[in-house]
């Protein structure tokens, strides 16, 4: 069996999904320390004008949090800013109405953590994939030293500090068609809706094509 370890993300990036796509078991991470500026509670879209970064507020408490802790904030009304970006960036690409119905809910109630939001999200991402891999959350914090184990039956993969906010990840996807592309180039390492929204069902195919855990 092949188990991953990740952190929790935010609409998180194609190579993450292709990864998820590729094993056996998930485990997410949710007793690590919350830090700022991560994929936990950022994503980046593919808009007319280029990559543009959306992020979910969070309550801020002056101590350090674990991530199953984090709680969301609504003091701003960033659920409409998100769904009206994703609609400015997507709603010409081929497959915007018929997936958007499924991601407004999100974008509508309040969730009170970060991480139910997150894997609430990802588990609606994952059916629309058609991606069947088992993921749980951890229930304790695993070392990292603790969390390479591998054997004949059974192969642990720490890939928690693997996806980055601030650098593309170590191996990148292929380019896909994007909507705006004549205007910027390809833009890799996008959020999983830039593929879903552009190529649809065809999506699948595409995150089984590269081991990205090599």
């Amino acid at each position: 069996m092949n188990t991953l370890l990740l952190q929790t993300a935010y609409l998180a990036p194609i190579a993450y999904y292709a990864v998820m796509a590729q094993a056996d078991e998930v485990v997410i991470e949710q007793y690590d320390s919350y830090h700022k500026q991560t994929l936990r509670n950022r994503c980046f879209i593919g808009a007319e004008s280029g990559r543009m970064a959306l992020n979910i507020p969070v309550v801020r408490t002056g101590s350090k949090q674990l991530v199953k802790d984090v709680r969301i904030s609504y003091q701003s009304n960033w659920q409409h800013q998100h769904w009206q970006a994703l609609k400015s960036a997507y709603n010409l690409t081929p497959f915007f109405e018929y997936y958007a119905d499924d991601l407004l809910p999100y974008y509508q109630r309040q969730t009170e953590f970060l991480i139910d939001f997150n894997i609430g999200l990802q588990e609606t991402v994952m059916d629309l994939l058609d991606i069947h891999t088992e993921v749980r959350r951890s229930t304790d914090y695993c070392p990292a030293d603790a969390a390479q184990v591998s054997d004949e039956e059974k192969k642990t993969t720490d890939l928690r500090d693997h996806f980055h906010a601030k650098h593309e990840a170590p191996r990148p996807m292929p380019p896909y068609w994007q909507v705006f592309q004549h205007r910027n180039g390809f833009l890799p390492d996008l959020s999983i809706v830039d593929l879903l929204f552009n190529l649809g069902p065809e999506s699948s195919v595409y995150l089984m094509q590269k081991n990205m855990t090599d």
